[in-house]
């Protein structure tokens, strides 16, 4: 998890969640709900960014591979 150390930080008493991908979390959200998304995802959603830069590590990339 890429954000653990925020969300143990600030967020002490979050439910974590879990789901297949970033589109299916955000389709989750009530009003009382939150998630980690990018800025780009929240702009698609219409949903407004909260914080940003939230990572435990700086400098840290996601990869994506297709195996066939």
């Amino acid at each position: 998890m890429q954000c653990l150390g925020f969300i143990r930080r600030y967020i002490t008493n979050a439910e974590i969640v879990y789901s297949s991908s970033t589109d299916e979390a955000l389709k989750m959200l009530d009003d009382a709900s939150a998630a980690i998304a990018s800025e780009s995802a929240a702009r698609l959603h219409n949903l407004m960014t909260l914080r940003r830069d939230i990572q435990d590590e700086r400098n840290n990339i996601t990869r994506f591979y297709v195996i066939s």
